[in-house]
């Protein structure tokens, strides 16, 4: 089964029918306003033999709606629908929430009728915090406390405030006075910043992310308790701290942190965002709304304007203190790394001292002419990422070509499935992507599959350069490299960089030719990249070559005498070899036609690179294998003796050969064509390879990375 949307999490949340109210008790007397997905009315509820004063929140009646928009029946019964609906999600997140001091108590719903569906909660007597602050700064009753100016007219300069209070000793004396003349101060906003910020850790703790964090939504009573309210954009956050918004819900870009806006991903550093705006918004007294001066054009100019490193002028009314907490909370949310140490023991990959039981899978796309992932057309990127963690896949391997990174085109990916991702340029798109696997425990090898964009792999000569091509000379490509490590080296689950795939044709290795040699290259590319990208601390895959009757990327032969050695110890600790094997499927070479086929196979394997594992201390991980796997052909079993010889030789850390394709393809993936149909006989048979891979997981809210340790299948290959 796999895990639904988290928006659709709401769904299973349960209704208490303990809230269901009798309408006969309920009384409207007056609208206190109009929402986006409603109104909300002042009430008199009958409860326990007293009327109480309350808020009611219910649809829009429909005539009301046809009569004010002009709009069909049909338009309007969808349109309640969707009212209806908000106010479902609504109810079940306040259920959720129960009580807290400063969150808006649920009394009551009915749901029972069509025409009278409506929330009721408590009665809040000054109104939203927005309108309350208005008003008082309309009237003239706002004191600052904070002093600018000492008795003698000089200005008081120090890194803390000074207050009336500390220079004169009755102010607080007169605060009731103050409070009965209807003034308002600076203690007062302090006192409402500090309320709300109980609201919002509160929330947090249930998982619950607002999204709309705006003094409009916070009300208050008459004793001055403040209260968060409608939750009509609220979510549960999964249980990596995030919840991604799929469908198409207006949102309120002023309060809403860039990462949210770009990709549609919210979660408690989001909320912080949006906390550092609502303090903006305090101590301005909401008098213009934020970025009214700055960006009068809208989303895409607030959106430009944050990118470029811009924010909101603290306003002077605020103390020092929440001056610099605001400066903080308005900064990007995004939450920081895990500490991540890796390290090799004995050809074991370390992760936090913790041995690295891999199942990996390629995942193909930003190489082709689409430059994005195969499936987004499709399907979202949430459902296969699902698919891969729910298959106990902990690792992808990124194909992209050098054209995507120096172009970085605009991408074709489906915006009704991928409405956050559709606006993305390459490059953005393949850093979102890597932030999900983040996000999820998947850790990411990036691998430079190919020069230009294609689906016949435009390497001609099957190097790494072509200096046919100016934009391809090793210069070029380097400078391409450092684009993209620009932009990933410092995520946790970079693992490593594969520093090209399956060399071939005029490669070579050993020969002491500069300009054909992969293992020279790759020395070159291990110091350029350790050098001037010092942050990333992953590996780098290092394929072989196609020589001696091997498969493209399989002859490590040449590592026996011309190991990769860049002169620098740490660095040569970084090398994991990264073979790639194939069967009778993809080339059905002589040696698969054999009599003594597949016994003849392992002789093959343990000359191409199994002997490294007892003569070099740098790991293999098997970069890519595969073919159909059909039943009672060839190709199945050199399926079985692989595995077997893998097991054996302690080499069951590997990616498989692809997650998917456009349509369906020769290899049968495990996940199949665009209808993205599970292919349960691959998923069995990686399964049986792998069966207990090391399980990660990210908690956003402490940047803190937990390893559920995996072990190999073959008890000897465990340390």
């Amino acid at each position: 089964m796999y895990a639904k949307p988290i928006q659709e999490q709401l769904d299973y949340l349960v209704y208490d029918s303990k809230y269901e109210l009798d309408l006969a008790n309920l009384k409207l007397l007056q609208t206190l306003g109009s929402g986006h997905y409603g109104d909300v009315y002042l009430g008199i509820l009958k409860q326990n033999g007293a009327k109480i004063p309350v808020a009611v929140k219910k649809t829009k009646q429909l005539a009301n709606i046809q009569h004010m928009e002009l709009k069909s029946p049909e338009e309007c019964d969808k349109i309640w629908q969707m009212e209806r609906d908000s106010l479902r999600d609504e109810l079940k997140i306040m259920g959720h929430i129960g009580n807290h001091s400063n969150v808006v108590r649920l009394l009551g719903a009915i749901t029972t009728s069509r025409d009278d569906y409506c929330i009721v909660t408590e009665y809040c007597e000054y109104g939203s915090l927005d309108t309350f602050l208005q008003n008082k700064m309309d009237l003239g009753l706002f004191i600052n406390e904070i002093v600018t100016e000492d008795s003698a007219g000089y200005v008081v300069r120090g890194r803390d405030c000074v207050y009336k209070s500390m220079q004169d000793i009755t102010w607080d004396s007169q605060f009731e006075a103050r409070r009965s003349e209807g003034v308002l101060t600076t203690s007062d906003l302090l006192w409402f910043a500090l309320q709300m910020a109980r609201a919002m850790e509160y929330l947090t703790q249930l998982s619950v992310v607002h999204r709309d964090v705006a003094l409009r939504n916070v009300l208050l009573k008459s004793d001055f308790t403040l209260k968060v309210a409608d939750f009509g954009l609220s979510r549960l956050a999964s249980d990596d701290g995030y919840y991604y918004q799929q469908r198409n819900v207006a949102m309120p870009i002023r309060y809403t942190a860039p990462e949210a806006m770009k990709i549609g991903r919210f979660s408690e550093h989001s909320e912080c965002w949006a906390y550092g705006i609502a303090l903006w918004d305090l101590f301005t007294f909401s008098k213009k709304q934020p970025y009214a001066e700055e960006c009068p054009e809208g989303y895409n100019g607030i959106l430009a304007f944050l990118t470029a490193g811009n924010r909101l002028t603290v306003p002077s009314t605020a103390p020092k203190p929440i001056l610099n907490c605001g400066s903080q909370d308005m900064d990007e949310g995004k939450a920081s790394s895990p500490n991540v140490t890796w390290t090799i023991n004995k050809g074991h990959i370390l992760l936090n001292g913790e041995q690295l039981v891999l199942k990996g899978i390629n995942y193909f796309g930003f190489e082709s002419e689409e430059f994005m992932p195969y499936g987004l057309s499709s399907q979202s990127l949430d459902f296969l990422l699902a698919f891969i963690r729910e298959n106990n896949f902990n690792a992808v391997r990124l194909w992209f070509s050098i054209e995507m990174i120096q172009k970085n085109p605009k991408t074709k990916v489906d915006c009704a499935k991928n409405e956050d991702l559709c606006k993305l340029k390459a490059l953005e798109l393949m850093e979102a992507v890597v932030d999900r696997c983040a996000e999820r425990g998947v850790l990411v090898v990036l691998s430079c599959t190919q020069l230009a964009a294609g689906s016949d792999y435009n390497k001609p000569n099957g190097l790494w350069y072509d200096d046919g091509i100016p934009t391809y000379t090793e210069e070029k490509v380097l400078e391409a490299w450092d684009v993209l490590m620009n932009l990933v080296k410092k995520k946790w689950n970079l693992l490593a960089l594969d520093v090209l795939d399956q060399p071939r044709y005029t490669v070579s290795w050993g020969t002491s030719n500069t300009d054909t040699d992969f293992n020279q290259y790759t020395e070159r590319f291990v110091k350029h990249i350790s050098s001037k990208h010092a942050e990333f601390t992953g590996f780098f895959f290092v394929e072989g070559i196609d020589k001696n009757d091997a498969f493209q990327g399989e002859d490590l032969m040449g590592v026996r005498d011309s190991p990769i050695s860049t002169g620098n110890m740490e660095y040569d600790k970084r090398i994991i070899y990264s073979p790639h094997s194939f069967g009778p499927d993809v080339y059905n070479k002589t040696y698969f036609n054999v009599s003594n086929f597949p016994k003849n196979m392992p002789s093959y394997w343990e000359k191409f690179y199994g002997y490294i594992t007892t003569s070099k201390d740098n790991p293999v991980i098997i970069g890519s294998w595969g073919g159909k796997y059909q039943e009672g052909t060839s190709d199945e079993t050199w399926h079985n003796a692989f595995i077997t010889w893998l097991q054996e030789k302690c080499l069951t850390n590997q990616f498989y050969y692809g997650l998917n394709e456009p349509n369906d393809t020769p290899f049968g993936e495990p996940l199949l064509g665009d209808a993205a149909i599970p292919n349960r006989r691959k998923l069995d048979l990686l399964n049986k390879l792998q069966p207990h891979p090391t399980r990660l997981r990210y908690i956003a809210s402490t940047s803190e990375l937990r390893i559920t340790p995996g072990r190999f299948p073959n008890t000897v290959c465990n340390i």
